[in-house]
C-alpha cells in the first residue's frame, strides 16, 4: 500500500522527474497487461469495436463484494414467497458475482453475462453448477432470455476516465444515452414487480425515460 500511494504521488508531484517517472512507468506497465492478460485485451477489443456495449473495461470483481444488497435481495424474495428466483448478473466478469449471489440465495438460477468474451469463457470453464449459465452480452442466448426475478448492475455503468479527468466536463465513450438505451432493453427483461438494483453508476436512474 505504500508503494501504491508513493506510485500516486508522482502523478501529482511538481517535479518533472516525478512526472516522467510516472508517466513511463504507467506505459510500461499497460505494455506488460497487454500480453499477459486476456481479460485485458478483450476488454479493449470491445471497447474499441462494440464501444455502444461496452461500459465497465475493467474486469476487478471479488467475492461478495456488495453484501447488504445481496441481503436485502434475498430477504425480498422470502417476504415475496418467490422459493426460486431468475436473476441476472449484468456484467458478471469472472463469475464471482454469480456465486455470491447462489450463496445469498441457494435456490436462484443465475445467469451471468458480460461482453468480454474471456471472462465468460472463464466462468463457462471453471464454475459449473446446472442452475447458473453464462453466456455473451452480444449473443443470441442473451437477445432471447427473460423474465428475470432480478437484475443486478453493480459497478457496470460506469469509466473511470469519467470521474477521475478534472479536465473533461461531460462524458465520453460512455455516455448517458448508452446508460439510458441499455436500461429501456433491460427492462423489457425483468418480470412485474422484480429488482433492478444498479451500484456505483457515473448517471442518474432517475433521468431516464423509464425512471
Amino acid at each position: 500500500m505504500n508503494i501504491k500511494e508513493k506510485y500516486k504521488k508522482l502523478k501529482k508531484s511538481n517535479s518533472l522527474v516525478g512526472n516522467l517517472t510516472y508517466f513511463l512507468s504507467r506505459r510500461v506497465w499497460l505494455i506488460l497487461k497487454f500480453f499477459i492478460s486476456r481479460n485485458y485485451r478483450s476488454s479493449l477489443w470491445d471497447k474499441y469495436f462494440h464501444p455502444k456495449e461496452s461500459f465497465q473495461i475493467v474486469t476487478y470483481t471479488k467475492m461478495d463484494r456488495y453484501p447488504l444488497l445481496f441481503k436485502e435481495s434475498s430477504n425480498y424474495f422470502i417476504k415475496k414467497h418467490i422459493t426460486q428466483p431468475k436473476i441476472l448478473s449484468f456484467g458478471c466478469s469472472t463469475g464471482e458475482e454469480v456465486l455470491s449471489i447462489k450463496n445469498y440465495l441457494p435456490h436462484s438460477i443465475v445467469h451471468g453475462t458480460d461482453i468480454n468474451k474471456k471472462c465468460i469463457e472463464h466462468c463457462q470453464r471453471n464454475i459449473v453448477d446446472t442452475d447458473l449459465f453464462f453466456y455473451n452480452r452480444l449473443s443470441n442466448e442473451f437477445n432471447i432470455e427473460s423474465n428475470f426475478d432480478a437484475i443486478f448492475c453493480l459497478a457496470v455503468f460506469q469509466r473511470t476516465e469519467n470521474r477521475t479527468k478534472k479536465s473533461r466536463k461531460k462524458a465520453t465513450g460512455f455516455v448517458f444515452n448508452d446508460f439510458e438505451n441499455e436500461l429501456i432493453e433491460l427492462n423489457k427483461k425483468l418480470n412485474i414487480g422484480g429488482l433492478l438494483i444498479i451500484d456505483h453508476c457515473d448517471f442518474n436512474f432517475a433521468d431516464i425515460k423509464i425512471s
